[in-house]
């Protein structure tokens, strides 16, 4: 698993190329985004947390049921 500090800086990084011109410092990144930060590192590296979002409930948010086409975590 990788370090959240290194995921953040990824992020940044990757948030930085795709602007050419103005741009967030990483401090300023960090600050704005870190709920968002944090849920994306743990979705992507949590593995207590992707099953505490399976548990939640068996239908997406338009009613599905899961294993159908339409269902989506």
């Amino acid at each position: 698993m990788i370090d959240f500090n290194y995921f953040c800086t990824q992020k940044w990084l990757e948030y930085k190329d795709n602007l050419t011109l103005d741009h967030m410092s990483e401090e300023e990144y960090r600050n704005k985004h870190h709920d968002w930060l944090l849920e994306q590192y743990n979705k992507e590296y949590n593995s207590d947390f992707k099953q505490q979002q399976g548990r939640l409930t068996d239908l997406n948010w338009d009613g599905q049921v899961e294993g159908t086409y339409r269902y989506q975590r």
